[in-house]
């Protein structure tokens, strides 16, 4: 199974669609349904992870600076 519900779906309509004998169907009606997803803000499993990962290390970078303006101030 995919974690991709982008992939998931496409591949729910694929069957769907080749059952009914409606192939020549089949890549517009992914194309809507990936449209109408990112439209409803749906992104894809790695794009989610990616974004994870940034602000991982954008969150360890504030921390970082927390503790050295900290030090700073001791300083003072």
């Amino acid at each position: 199974m995919t974690n991709n519900p982008l992939d998931f779906i496409s591949t729910k309509v694929s069957a769907l669609l080749n059952s009914t004998n409606l192939k020549n169907l089949e890549n517009p009606a992914n194309k809507i349904i990936r449209k109408g997803l990112q439209d409803m803000g749906f992104v894809s499993f790695e794009d989610f992870e990616t974004q994870r990962e940034v602000l991982e290390r954008l969150q360890e970078k504030v921390r970082e600076l927390e503790l050295r303006v900290a030090s700073l101030e001791k300083q003072i």
